[in-house]
Formats: structure tokens, sequence, C-alpha cells
């Protein structure tokens, strides 16, 4: 506590920020005596890693039961009052701080961070709000890496590149990272960031474009060398030399991280993909059936195997795959789509348009799903039903030209 009064007992000043006073009488509903006024117990809890190893928390958050009943997060309180329940320590915590304590301004936050974890899709807007108003440079960090599931939204790219001047390097180095997974070209203005951090992300973000001997692509592969001893340098460097079209030297690192960690489904996938490239798709075929052995709750992965599948002419593994992805994970786009592709394909047309159907629904701003329905529909001599998926699709995207002549030749084939 001496250490910490040392700040919040003055009201000191660090960075230019001054701590707010703390009255340990009042600051605590937790009697004086008590483990409660250990200001690590409630700010520091301590947890036990690998079955021995206790560890206090360095995020200094305050203890939330609220967000322990809403969310399943633990708090400091129970973890000290075992007996009791979060529902009791959250009523607690509203009687003696009010409706509205000091830590209610995280709880947004909070849930954003939770739910973006959790692979809500409808997350992704409170994501962008508590950004928008994150102080701290180290959550807005986390915030924007969150981000980038959804990398390819037009919003999110706006908000990636607007952090190209954002003061925190982590923030900055975040947007590198959202930037290159969609493959904006903004992210070339933090080639000559004044932090390596950062000039680190945009060079990877760039690896496929930078010239072998440019300053960037140097400082990158030394970088990756530097870690050459262990799996994740070994995956740099053969991404490096797939990038530079060296397919001999990709394969020499690739069979180097499977050898270093071969219980790694990332290895396994990354390599299956590499094999695809090179067209080994039996090849790719068994990387990716090892992935799924490693990592079965991996919806992607289960994806990705059905690709494959389809490429060696196995429908009925891939639809197996299809589908075990989608128990995984119901909405999960590409997978239906692919699947009802691949219904149609094998003669299960209802399935194949069920499945459009529930994409459509999923996505409701994409023409190109209601168009493939329609072509579908119209493929299979349902005129008028194509014209109806026709006309959605037109309603999404005035200007699709495919769209429109689906509708006038289905319009004349229905009359």
């Amino acid at each position: 506590n001496t250490l910490c009064l040392r700040c919040h007992g003055t009201g000191e000043a660090v960075n230019g920020v001054k701590a707010p006073v703390i009255d340990m009488a009042a600051h605590t509903p937790c009697p004086q005596s008590s483990m409660g006024t250990r200001c690590v117990e409630c700010h520091m809890p301590e947890s036990l890693y690998m079955a021995r190893d206790p560890r206090r928390d360095h995020s200094f958050n305050s203890p939330d039961p609220l967000l322990s009943v809403e969310l399943g997060i633990p708090n400091a309180c129970t973890m000290c009052h075992r007996e009791k329940s979060n529902e009791w320590a959250a009523e607690a915590v509203k009687e003696y701080y009010g409706v509205n304590p000091k830590m209610a301004q995280y709880r947004e936050r909070t849930r954003a961070v939770q739910h973006a974890y959790e692979g809500k899709e409808d997350v992704l807007p409170l994501l962008m709000e508590c950004f928008k108003r994150e102080e701290v440079g180290a959550w807005r960090a986390t915030l924007l890496d969150l981000m980038d599931a959804w990398a390819h939204e037009p919003s999110v790219q706006e908000v990636a590149a607007a952090a190209v001047k954002d003061p925190d390097p982590l923030t900055r180095a975040a947007a590198a990272k959202v930037m290159g997974r969609a493959g904006n070209p903004v992210v070339g203005k933090l080639l000559n960031d004044p932090f390596r951090v950062v000039r680190l992300q945009a060079e990877w973000a760039l690896r496929d474009s930078l010239p072998p001997d440019s300053p960037g692509m140097r400082e990158l592969t030394a970088a990756a060398l530097h870690q050459a001893d262990q799996p994740s340098g070994a995956m740099k460097l053969a991404q490096i030399a797939i990038s530079r079209k060296d397919a001999k030297t990709a394969e020499l690192w690739f069979s180097k991280a499977l050898k270093w960690d071969a219980t790694s489904s990332v290895v396994h996938r990354d390599y299956a993909v590499f094999l695809a490239s090179q067209g080994r798709s039996r090849e790719a075929v068994d990387q990716m059936q090892k992935a799924v052995r490693l990592a079965p709750k991996d919806a992607n992965l289960w994806y990705l195997l059905g690709l494959g599948q389809i490429e060696n002419n196995d429908e009925p593994g891939a639809l197996e795959s299809f589908n075990e992805a989608l128990k995984i994970e119901p909405a999960f786009i590409r997978a239906l789509f692919n699947r009802a592709l691949l219904n149609e394909k094998v003669g299960r047309l209802e399935q194949a348009l069920q499945d459009l159907e529930n994409c459509s629904s999923l996505d409701k701003g994409n023409a190109d799903i209601p168009f493939t329905l329609a072509v579908m529909l119209y493929r299979n001599g349902r005129y008028r039903e194509a014209a109806a998926a026709a006309a959605e699709a037109l309603r999404r995207d005035s200007g699709h030209v495919r769209a429109r002549q689906i509708l006038e030749s289905a319009s004349r084939h229905g009359r």
C-alpha cells in the first residue's frame, strides 16, 4: 500500500497524468483490518498458473462483479469471499459505490472484448465505438486488433487508415496488421515509422511487394532469422520465401517448423495452403486432416479441408467437412455458400437453395448471394423464383449487370 499511496495518497503526476487521491478509509467496503484493504488483493488478485505458479494480475482493473454475473469473468470480491455468489458481490458493490460506480465506465469495453473473443458477429459496432472514445493507447491497440476479423469491412479499413497518425505505436502496429489483411495501400505510410514494432507489421503486410534488397525486406528478414531456431521464426521465413516465389526454401522452413512443433494446427494449416498453391492437393488434404485432428473445434480448418477435398473430387468428404464447420459456427457464410454449390452439384437442390437463403439472411448487403441463388434457380428451370432472386440482387446493387440479365431472361421464360 505504501508504494501505491506514493502517488494515490498525494496526487503526484506520472507521465503528465495526476493520480486520483485515494482515501483508504472510504475506498473499500471491507473492514480496515482485513485483506480487502490491501491494494493488491482487489486490483492485482492472485491466480494459480500451471497448477503451482501463483501470479498477480497486472491489468490493475477494479473488480466488477456485475460483469461476472453477465459474462462469467472472475472478480476479486468472490475470489476472496469464496462462500458468496457473484450476485451477492454485485449487490454489495452497488450498495456501497452507488448505481454508477467508477468501474462502470469500462463495462462496454469489457463487453466488446469478451464478445469479440466469443466470435459474436454483431460486436463490430461496439468495438468501433469503444475504440473511438478510448484514451489508453494499449487498449486502442487491443480493440483495433480485435477488428482484424472484420478487416475487409470498409468501415474497419477507414478506422485503421486513420490510426496511422495515432500517437501510440502499438495502435499504429495494430493498424498495419488490419490494413495488411485487406491489402490497403495506406499501410505503406508506416514503413518509415520511428518504432520498429510498427515497421515490422507494415513490412509483413507488404512482404509480397517489397523488393528483396529494400530496407524493409532486409529488416523483416533479419527479424525472422533472429527467431529462426523457433517454429514461429521458421514459419515467417517460409512465408517470406513464398513471397519471393522460392518454393524450395519455403518447403525447407515448413519442414523445420513441422519437426519442431508437430502439434500445432497452424503449422499444418499453412503448410497445406502452400502445398495446394503448388498443385499438390492430395498432400494438402493430408496436412489439413492433421490440422483438424489437432484442433477439431476450429470451424475454419474444417472449411479449408472441405475446399481441398473438392479439389480432389471427394464430394462426400467435402460435405462432411462443411457440415462440421457449420456445427461449430452455424453463421459461417463461406462454408454455407460452398456447401450450397456442392449440394447442387451432387443433386441436392433443395438443400442448396436453403443454404443460399440462409446466406442471404446472414449477409443482407451482399448482392452476389441472391445473384447466385438466381443463377441456380434459373439453371434448374425455376424462372419465377429466379426473377425474384435477381430482383433482390438488384435491390442490393442496382448496377449488378449480370443480375439484370438473369432478371430479363427469367422474366421472358416465366411468362
